[in-house]
C-alpha cells in the first residue's frame, strides 16, 4: 500500500469520527423547550428541525423530571457503570439475597438503596424488595415490635419508590395493601393496630397530622387505594392488573374497618353510620366504569341484577305464551312410565318361538340346549336361535347345569358329565361344526 493511500485513509476515519461526534453532542443537548408543530409531525427539510432525544422525552413523558424527583447520586452511578447498570443490579441483588440469608440486617439495607440508584424506574425492584422487608424479614424476629418496625420499613421503602416514580399507581396501591392486609390480618393484628396507631413518628414523617382516632389501619390504607384510583382516571397505566380487583379494596377496606371496630366493642351509631358508608361505597363501585378485556368495550357490575331481572321476566313471558300455544287435546292419553317398584315383565319378541315347540335343556319353558343327544345317536351340536328371536335371561353362574328332555329320550346334560357333574360350562362351539338339516327350532309343518 502506498503512502498516498495510507493517508488517505487517516483522513477518512478522521472526519468519520468528527461527523458522529457532531450528531451525538446534537442528539444529547439539553431540552429548551417544545419543538415547533413541523418538527412534531417530522420535518424532514433540515437535521436542525428534528428533535433530539431530550425533546422527545419530554414529549412522551419519559424524562427524569417528569417519572418523578431525580437523585443526583444516582445519576452519577449510573455514569459511573458506562452503560453496565443491568450486570451491577443483577450482582447487587444476589448481594441481597445473601445478606438476608446471613441475616445481616445492614448490609441488605445499604445493598437496596444501591440497587435502587442504579435502577429508579424498574418497579419489580420496589415491589419485590418492600415485601421482602414487610413479610419475609420481619418474620425472623421474635419480638412483635421489631416485626412493626420492619413492616414500616417495607412501607417506606415503596414510598421511596413513589417520589421516583410518581405516574405509577401499583406502588400507590402496594402502600394501602400492607398497611391494611399486613398490619390488620397477622397474627399480631391486634398489637400491630395498636401500635400503628400510636405511631406519631411515623405520622409525623409521612406528613399525615390526622386525629388519632381516625389512624386506624383500614381507614388510612383506604385513603391510599383512593390515590391509586386517582392515578388511573387520570390515566395511569394498570399494566397487569385487574381492574375489578384493583378497584374494589377500597369499599373492602370499609367494610373491614366496620368489622373491625366492632370486635373492639363499637357498636351503636358509630358502627351503624360505617356500615352505611360501605354500602354506599360498595354501591359506587359497582357503578364505576370498568374497561372489559376486550379493547372499547366497558362493565358496570351494578346492571347485573338489572339483566337478571330483565332475563327473569323474559323468560316467564316464553313460558306463558309456549302454554297458551301448545296446548294438548282433550282425548290425548299421557303415557307414563311404570313405578320402579313395579315388577319388569320379559316380552317376546316379534319371531317368537311357537307355542307348541319347547327347547331342550331349558332352565324355563323356550331356551335351547347346547347339545342334544337322540335315542341311539351320538350327541349332535345344535345351533343357538339368534338373539333377535328371544330374550336370553339371565342366569346364575351358581346353576349353570340344566337337564332337559327330548320326545321321551335320555336325560342329557349341558357342559358336563352328568347332572351331578361339577365342571363349568364349556363355550359355544363355533358354526362351522354345526350339523346340516332341519333346526330343531323350526316351527312343525
Amino acid at each position: 500500500m502506498s503512502p498516498q493511500h495510507s493517508f488517505a485513509r487517516k483522513i477518512y476515519y478522521l472526519v468519520g469520527l468528527v461527523l458522529l461526534l457532531a450528531v451525538l453532542s446534537w442528539l444529547g443537548r439539553p431540552s429548551t423547550g417544545e419543538v415547533s408543530a413541523d418538527s412534531k409531525e417530522g420535518a424532514v427539510s433540515g437535521m436542525l428541525e428534528l428533535p433530539n432525544l431530550a425533546q422527545l422525552r419530554d414529549r412522551y413523558g419519559l424524562s427524569e423530571a417528569r417519572l418523578g424527583e431525580i437523585d443526583p447520586a444516582g445519576a452519577t452511578i449510573k455514569l459511573a457503570t458506562l452503560g453496565l447498570r443491568g450486570v451491577a443490579a443483577n450482582i447487587l441483588w444476589e448481594k441481597a439475597n445473601n445478606y438476608k440469608m446471613k441475616k445481616d440486617w445492614t448490609n441488605l439495607s445499604a445493598t437496596l438503596q444501591q440497587i435502587t440508584r442504579l435502577e429508579p424506574h424498574f418497579l419489580s425492584v420496589w415491589r419485590f424488595q418492600a415485601w421482602n422487608l414487610s413479610y419475609n424479614v420481619s418474620a425472623e424476629f421474635d419480638d412483635y415490635r421489631e416485626r412493626y418496625r420492619w413492616v414500616i420499613k417495607g412501607i417506606d421503602f415503596l414510598r421511596e419508590g413513589i417520589r421516583r416514580n410518581e405516574r405509577e399507581p401499583m406502588l400507590v396501591w402496594d402502600v394501602g395493601w400492607y398497611i391494611t392486609h399486613k398490619i390488620g390480618t397477622a397474627d399480631e393484628s391486634k398489637q400491630f393496630r395498636r401500635l400503628f396507631k400510636d405511631d406519631d413518628e411515623t405520622f409525623r414523617r409521612w406528613g399525615d397530622f390526622r386525629p388519632v382516632e381516625d389512624r386506624d389501619n383500614w381507614l388510612v390504607g383506604k385513603d391510599w387505594f383512593a390515590k391509586s384510583e386517582q392515578l388511573v382516571d387520570q390515566g395511569a397505566d394498570l399494566r397487569k392488573t385487574t381492574p375489578v380487583l384493583f378497584f374494589s379494596h377500597k369499599p373492602m377496606s370499609q367494610m373491614n374497618y366496620s368489622e373491625a371496630i366492632e370486635k373492639d366493642g363499637v357498636f351503636e351509631e358509630k358502627a351503624r353510620i360505617s356500615w352505611s358508608r360501605a354500602g354506599q361505597e360498595w354501591y359506587d363501585f359497582g357503578a364505576r366504569t370498568i374497561p372489559a378485556v376486550e379493547a372499547g368495550q366497558y362493565v358496570h357490575l351494578n346492571d347485573a341484577e338489572q339483566f337478571d331481572a330483565e332475563a327473569a321476566k323474559r323468560v316467564a313471558a316464553s313460558r306463558r305464551w309456549s302454554r297458551g300455544c301448545g296446548k294438548r287435546p282433550a282425548n290425548s292419553v299421557t303415557r307414563r312410565s311404570p313405578p320402579r317398584s313395579a315388577k319388569r315383565t320379559i316380552l317376546p319378541r316379534r319371531n317368537a318361538l311357537p307355542a307348541s315347540g319347547s327347547w331342550p335343556g331349558s332352565r324355563r319353558s323356550g331356551l335351547p340346549s347346547r347339545t342334544t343327544s337322540l335315542p341311539g345317536k351320538s350327541p349332535a351340536p345344535t345351533a343357538r336361535p339368534p338373539s333377535s328371536w328371544l330374550a336370553r335371561p339371565s342366569i346364575s353362574r351358581r346353576k349353570r347345569r340344566t337337564t332337559a328332555s327330548i320326545a321321551g329320550s335320555s336325560t342329557l346334560s349341558i357342559g358336563g358329565r352328568g347332572p351331578n357333574s361339577s365342571r363349568r360350562r364349556k363355550p359355544w362351539l363355533p358354526a362351522s361344526t354345526f350339523t346340516k338339516g332341519p333346526k330343531p327350532w323350526a316351527a312343525p309343518t
